[in-house]
């Protein structure tokens, strides 16, 4: 029997992947508006406890509140829209004030990977 080695992949990605960079205000797939931006309770506490400005801190408690009622782990939280219908971390140039003072590790997963979805 001829053996043959194959190499395993655990994720395939376009070619493009490695040089995706967050385009901001420019982008036209906003992912800071238009959708409910849900995540689960160990994201929401790690933002809880990230803020460190009392700038953020104060965002923090105008938009993000817990889900009630049907709400379990995965669906804990959530960042409410401002009254535009855009996160209220985002800046006027269009980046994640979360991401800029606490760094990218801070995002909820949900943040992290749009536009992609498991």
């Amino acid at each position: 029997m001829n053996e043959q080695t194959v190499s395993i992949r655990t994720a395939l990605m376009p070619l493009c992947y490695k040089d995706f960079h967050c385009l901001a205000g420019d982008c036209r797939d906003n992912c800071c508006g238009g959708w409910e931006i849900a995540f689960n309770k160990k994201d929401y506490l790690h933002i809880k406890r990230s803020a460190k400005s009392q700038e953020l801190r104060e965002i923090l408690s105008e938009g993000m509140s817990r889900l009630r009622g049907d709400a379990h782990d995965e669906l804990y939280a959530r960042f409410d829209m401002d009254a535009g219908g855009q996160c209220r971390f985002q800046t006027a140039e269009g980046l994640c004030r979360l991401q800029m003072e606490c760094g990218a590790e801070t995002l909820p997963h949900v943040c992290r990977v749009y536009p992609r979805q498991e």
